[in-house]
């Protein structure tokens, strides 16, 4: 039945908003008030269509009203639900870049393979590396606090630190 089926509607929605986690708020809000309203709608629109005269022609009106002021709340619903999907995975896209460039850097941490970004001789101690690696532990925990936040611009900001730290110590463990 259609009341059966909302029923599973809204409860799918709240799943879907405590999956997000507690860091989504925002969103959490935002996808449960839209279910809301669409559920508030759903009702009045059952409410009118259970009491609709066939003959009356302000019942008529009533439930076409009904109609189309559900329709508008199911297109807001998916207007959040696609916007809320599509930060979650621009923030998961930006991560899995950052990972990725950190990766392809690696091999450079060989001095016998050529860097082109590093055609510096400078010689670099020991305790260089120490103060150059203490950045290392931050930058990434801010890459995977900016990617809970689901933000792909606060994700890229911060990756693109961490490259650059990361450059960094590549260039001085080459020179040891």
């Amino acid at each position: 039945s259609l009341e059966k089926s909302l029923k599973e509607f809204l409860e799918e929605n709240k799943r879907a908003a405590v999956s997000l986690g507690a860091k989504e708020g925002e969103n959490q809000i935002s996808l449960l008030n839209a279910t809301k309203n669409i559920g508030t709608s759903m009702v009045g629109l059952l409410d009118s269509l259970k009491t609709q005269n066939a003959d009356s022609e302000t019942d008529k009106l009533k439930v076409g009203e009904n109609i189309k002021v559900t329709d508008e709340f199911i297109q807001a619903h998916k207007r959040i639900f696609n916007n809320v999907e599509k930060n979650i995975s621009s923030g998961s896209e930006a991560a899995v870049h950052v990972i990725s460039h950190i990766e392809s850097m690696i091999p450079y941490l060989d001095p016998r393979q050529p860097c082109p970004w590093d055609n510096s001789l400078t010689q670099v101690k020991p305790e260089d590396l120490v103060r150059i690696s203490k950045d290392i532990p931050l930058s990434c925990a801010k890459i995977v606090q900016a990617a809970h936040l689901s933000k792909a611009k606060d994700v890229e900001e911060i990756a693109n630190k961490g490259d650059a730290t990361f450059e960094t110590l590549i260039k001085g463990a080459r020179k040891l």
